[in-house]
């Protein structure tokens, strides 16, 4: 059995080194406060949707999943991304908007990928 990892609290990590200045760009360049401010902006969005629609967040690990763990969670995400769309789609919000939303997703995925070395695959594309 795949442990399953707290996703708000690595979340938190998230935006916590993005604004002390351990997660930096790809040019080694410090992340602005306004980037920092919009990824506490998805957090809480993401928190009041996890409440509302009853949809519990989880980051597992895909290392060592069988095949069929591994569909579960391809399945699992593409759900999220349906019902989060649906969700800002449904509380009156545009297309750039939710495009901004699922971008730091994906940031959220590539960082936990390469900085904490929690191996996500490709779920996030």
């Amino acid at each position: 059995m795949q442990k399953e990892l707290n996703f708000f609290q690595l979340f938190d990590t998230f935006i916590n080194e993005s604004r002390s200045g351990k997660r930096s760009k790809k040019d080694g360049s410090k992340i602005r406060a306004g980037t920092v401010q919009r990824y506490v902006l998805v957090k809480n969005e993401l928190l009041r949707f996890s409440e509302s629609c009853d949809f519990q967040l989880r980051i597992k690990s895909l290392i060592r999943l069988s095949s069929r763990a591994l569909k579960s969670e391809q399945v699992y995400w593409g759900r999220f991304y349906r019902k989060y769309s649906a969700y800002l789609y449904g509380n009156g919000c545009f297309d750039n908007y939710v495009g901004t939303h699922f971008k730091v997703i994906r940031t959220f995925f590539i960082f936990l990928n390469r900085k904490k070395s929690i191996f996500t695959g490709e779920i996030h594309k």
